[in-house]
């Protein structure tokens, strides 16, 4: 047996006292007297995190059960020092001051303390031991083991590191420069099992030897005489050939391959003992972290063998090698009316804390009440839950990774936890849970971002508070922006419009292109439009009906491809294109005046291809020009139909075939000709029977006629029309009245308002 379980010693010595043989049971763990050994207290490791829950006392038992296989050490029972520290409210952590405190209160020599924390996958151990007479740290080792398939084999080398540096701190440390000696001092820890017609011996190996083989002594007497009954390579050495009733004392010692050999350890007593029938294993079942076994009862019961009150799991890397107890489990009784018997005909046990995808065996005893043990049960196999295999990760996708695995034969595991981080070694978080063991795969789609690699590992899990030791990490990049255009091109000199056009990015991530408007370079860039189809390479841009392009006027453009999840790609340089001019405003209008109810205008051809020019008019006392007519690219127009004597105001605009209208010309006034004024001065007189009507000559100079005008009742007729100014009415009657006015007519046929009347009477 490799190693000396301190459980076992507290078991077989409290059994001891109550032996019905008296026999010396096993227990005596350690060659050299106790006084002689180094006092030893192993505190607990402190998690320094939630991810690192259980690996605290995990780590705490291991070493105590590695430490104690050196017989020059005797490990404080764990109860005891957990039972002083809750009395005297101390603290199990590493500050060394409070180490010192506890040591000297204890009498210690060396306590063992230290931390264990998780970063990332890895298993981060930190161990301090301290001597407490001359309050130093004689060690301070750190561990760093990416999971936990090497935790048990780490543990046991940095437990050959503590002995090591407290055997040092001792000042025992053999010379190893001097020729060795043929006598080696250091001895093996022997302890024996009792059993119903034999008796099981275990062992370790001394710390620092390096054995061939082991040679075994029998006695009846602690006197002696002591003969030599066999000889092995094992820890081990199971003697069958012992009678009832006899006590049996055995001695061992070792030697190496030069023919050194050492003491001989102490005795050991034991013999054959009335133990239960070993019990029937029945299955075992794979855990994640663990393996749990079940068993019944063997149904064969001896008269001496007494009841079974207990039983032992113990537990081996190999079929053949030693076992270590890793287990106990109390069997309950119930009442049945006087009568008791195990509450339950099936037991099981879980062993928890076990390496991922390791294979493990287990055996069992039945103890009695005497503390007797049966023989080992036979054996059964059963592997941990292995890790996740074959995990491998698909990029170049859009914000989308996928993870694919091969699914584990675990039907007691619950599902996977998957593990992401930005960077390979640290920082990863626990991003999924997926719930189903079958599961081959996982697509995460979680807050990731464009052209970044992302590190994954999978694990899987039972419980909340198990999983497996992580995958292999893999890793995959994102899919980048998808592509640019490149090429844009924009055409200049359209009315109000400009034409863009593309080179067509035929790639199958792109869903479209946003197209960007700015009127300078540097920006800033609009958004102007969104083309959601991915084979369309041209866009007219016309403005819209609240806001057109102006004229005359450079506008700059971007377009951007955009993929599914609304990811633009970057941009070249920016197109630009100028919106076509207005014509230049007509210069050089003109108008003639005084015209006869008409104006007549002329101005200079633009020196633009024009299609039309267009005349505006204002009329004095009007707020605003109208527009009263076009010509057909002509330089000239008529504006008839005008009041005579009224002053009108003209404006020209200039139109090109593409409807582009110029700014208006400068004003030009002009007044039509007035109407003459009407006649003035207007008499009578009588000569002959005759009255002759006289005025005054009008003003004009170019009056031809005055037109004379008698009212008859309501009517007005018009009389005569003569050159000079006066006519004569003749024919008068004799008390009678004609009521006479007259109006003055100029060369162009304008006709002055009416004359004041002037009524003529008959002789």
């Amino acid at each position: 047996m490799k190693s000396c379980n301190p459980h076992f010693f507290l078991k077989w010595f409290g059994m001891a006292v109550i032996g019905l043989l008296g026999f010396m049971v096993p227990g005596i763990c350690a060659a050299l007297p106790e006084n002689d050994r180094i006092k030893v207290a192993i505190f607990n490791f402190n998690i320094q995190d939630i991810e690192s829950s259980g690996y605290g006392s995990n780590i705490t038992n291991q070493l105590i059960n590695a430490l104690g296989a050196y017989p020059s050490l005797a490990i404080m029972d764990r109860k005891e020092l957990e039972h002083f520290l809750f009395l005297n409210e101390f603290h199990q952590n590493d500050n060394p001051q409070n180490i010192f405190t506890i040591g000297n209160r204890l009498g210690l020599e060396i306590i063992v303390a230290g931390k264990v924390g998780k970063q990332n996958s890895n298993i981060v151990i930190e161990c301090r031991v301290f001597k407490i007479d001359r309050q130093t740290e004689v060690l301070n080792k750190n561990l760093k083991l990416p999971g936990d398939a090497k935790l048990s084999m780490e543990l046991r080398e940095l437990a050959g590191q503590i002995n090591q540096a407290i055997l040092e701190s001792k000042s025992v440390t053999p010379d190893t420069s001097k020729p060795q000696e043929t006598q080696i001092k250091e001895v093996c820890r022997l302890t024996a099992k009792p059993g119903r017609s034999k008796v099981t011996l275990f062992w370790n190996a001394p710390a620092a030897f390096v054995k061939a083989g082991y040679k075994i002594y029998r006695a009846t007497s602690a006197a002696g005489p002591f003969v030599k009954i066999g000889q092995t390579d094992e820890f081990q050495y199971q003697d069958t050939e012992v009678e009832a009733k006899t006590p049996y004392f055995y001695k061992i010692k070792a030697y190496d391959s030069q023919g050194a050999e050492t003491d001989f350890s102490a005795l050991v007593q034991a013999g054959s003992v009335p133990t239960p029938e070993p019990p029937i294993i029945l299955k075992a079942e794979s855990h994640v972290k663990g393996v749990t076994v079940f068993w019944t009862p063997n149904p064969m019961v001896r008269p001496d063998e007494g009841k079974t009150i207990s039983f032992f799991i113990y537990r081996s890397l190999k079929e053949d090698d030693s076992y270590l107890q890793v287990g106990q489990v109390e069997v309950k009784e119930q009442n049945t009316g006087g009568a008791t018997r195990p509450a339950l005909a099936t037991f099981s046990f879980m062993n928890q804390s076990l390496d991922d995808g390791t294979e493990y065996f287990f055996k069992i005893t039945a103890a009695n009440q005497q503390g007797f043990e049966s023989d080992f049960s036979k054996c059964i196999r059963q592997k941990t839950v292995e890790p996740v295999e074959k995990l491998a990760a698909e990029g170049d996708r859009i914000r989308e990774i996928r993870l694919k695995w091969q699914p584990g034969e675990a039907p007691l595991a619950k599902g996977y936890v998957l593990y992401r981080s930005q960077k390979e070694n640290e920082g990863f978080q626990n991003i999924q849970r997926i719930v189903e063991i079958k599961t081959a795969g996982f697509t995460d789609r979680t807050g990731l971002e464009d052209d970044r690699i992302y590190y994954y590992y999978l694990t899987v899990y039972e419980d909340q508070d198990r999983e497996t030791g992580p995958s292999m990490i893999v890793s995959a990049r994102t899919k980048g922006p998808p592509p640019p255009v490149a090429g844009l091109e924009a055409q200049s000199g359209l009315v109000k419009k400009v034409q863009l056009q593309w080179p067509l990015v035929a790639q199958d991530e792109i869903s479209g292109y946003k197209i960007y408007r700015a009127q300078q370079e540097a920006g800033p860039y609009q958004l102007i439009t969104v083309l959601k189809e991915r084979h369309i390479d041209h866009y007219l841009d016309a403005g819209h009906f609240l806001q057109t392009l102006e004229d005359d006027t450079v506008y700059f453009y971007r377009v951007t491809t955009f993929n599914p999840v609304e990811v633009e790609s970057r941009t070249y340089a920016a197109a630009f294109a100028r919106t076509k001019n207005r014509p230049q405003k007509p210069e050089g209008v003109q108008a003639v005046g005084r015209q006869v109810q008409k104006a007549t205008l002329s101005w200079q051809a633009n020196k633009e291809t024009i299609a039309h020019y267009v005349v505006f008019r204002k009329e004095t006392g009007s707020e605003s020009f109208s527009s009263i007519g076009r010509t057909g690219g002509e330089t000239n127009y008529v504006d008839a139909g005008l009041k005579n004597g009224v002053e009108y105001q003209y404006r020209i605009k200039a139109e090109d075939k593409d409807g582009l209208v110029s700014d208006a010309s400068d004003p030009v006034t002009v007044r039509t000709k007035p109407k003459p004024q009407a006649p003035q001065g207007l008499s009578v007189r009588y000569e002959n029977k005759e009255a002759i009507v006289s005025w005054q000559a009008n003003a004009e100079t170019d009056i031809v006629s005055y037109v004379i005008y008698e009212r008859f009742l309501i009517l007005v007729n018009k009389t005569a029309s003569v050159s000079g100014t006066e006519y004569r009415f003749n024919g008068l009657s004799s008390g009678s009245n004609k009521t006479v006015f007259l109006t003055a007519v100029d060369q162009d046929g304008l006709e002055s308002e009416y004359s004041a009347a002037i009524t003529i009477t008959g002789p």
